[in-house]
């Protein structure tokens, strides 16, 4: 028995006092094969030149010593996305071996393991487990994310004209049906603004509900922070942007402006972790995502005394 999933089949030694005739392979593979996981029988028979013959077998078995299995998926019916999976690994060999997630080598591990992992979740993933002779184990993960409950497509925020004014406005595009919702001030103060308007100078966080107050079934998401300033000028980009194309995006997408200006463009998931970031990138030119993983996005951009906040589908 062998735990080497990489062990190769030989061509048998034959020797006889007359000199050999002919062998003939009866049984199992040829030599310079991989011997497959299971038992294989090889059966050989052999004749010398008196033609006296003679026959040897053997058996070679190989296990994979390599275990894996999804223990839990933790689904977010909320958000519709996959928080977490959790895994449960081991080699009996205790010898080596590596996680992959979709071909990306992840850590390498000595030990039986039960780990949650957080990211590199995509729509269809493999995950996988490999040693040094070429043993392997995966676990296809098929499932589809499904549209968050709330979703904030867009933003944008008007500054207070003077700093002792509360004429400030944070104008919300959410996308589902909210039935309670408030917002909070730098404080904690719980505010009631009307449409997010008479809005003060400071820093706000605005809560949504998909149930009444008090349901323990609904799904609450929190949105912000936003920041009203009391600034000469107005951070609404309504007069400034003319769109981000395309939406869903492939390769690559672009963000256009009635005028030209450097800007600075974030790209989150939908649990907020930055995927990348672009620095004074020059508007109008094509960003490249073509190493990002396909899913929903927030594309925050920002120029000088405005800035935006849209969802955005990327999909190779």
């Amino acid at each position: 028995m062998s735990y080497r999933c990489n062990l190769l089949a030989v061509a048998p030694i034959v020797t006889d006092n007359c000199g050999i005739k002919e062998v003939q392979q009866l049984e199992g593979i040829q030599a310079g094969k991989i011997f497959p996981i299971g038992t294989t029988k090889m059966r050989y028979k052999a004749k010398d030149t008196n033609n006296n013959e003679s026959e040897y077998s053997y058996t070679v078995t190989i296990v994979n010593p390599l275990h894996l299995k999804v223990d839990t998926v933790n689904y977010d019916t909320c958000i519709g996305h996959i928080q977490y999976v959790q895994l449960h690994a081991s080699n009996s060999t205790n010898q080596f071996y590596e996680l992959y997630f979709n071909k990306l080598k992840i850590e390498r591990y000595d030990s039986i393991i039960t780990k949650k992992y957080f990211d590199f979740i995509t729509t269809d993933s493999i995950i996988s487990i490999k040693d040094s002779f070429e043993c392997y184990a995966d676990s296809v993960l098929h499932f589809k994310y499904t549209e968050a409950k709330l979703v904030l497509d867009s933003f944008q925020i008007k500054d207070a004209s003077e700093c002792d004014k509360s004429d400030g406005e944070i104008e919300l595009h959410l996308t589902g049906n909210i039935v309670y919702s408030y917002w909070i001030n730098a404080v904690g103060d719980t505010l009631h603004f009307i449409n997010g308007s008479n809005i003060p100078k400071g820093k706000y966080l605005f809560y949504a509900s998909t149930g009444e107050n008090g349901d323990s079934t609904s799904c609450i998401f929190q949105f912000g922070p936003f920041e009203v300033k009391c600034t000469t000028g107005s951070n609404n980009y309504s007069n400034k942007l003319i769109g981000i194309f395309p939406n869903p995006a492939d390769q690559r997408l672009k963000i256009l402006l009635t005028s030209e200006e450097l800007i600075n463009i974030r790209l989150n998931d939908l649990n907020g972790k930055l995927m990348f970031e672009r620095k004074n990138h020059f508007s109008n030119e094509y960003i490249d995502i073509s190493d990002v993983v396909p899913g929903l996005y927030f594309l925050e951009v920002e120029g000088v005394k405005w800035k935006l906040k849209q969802r955005i589908i990327i999909s190779h």
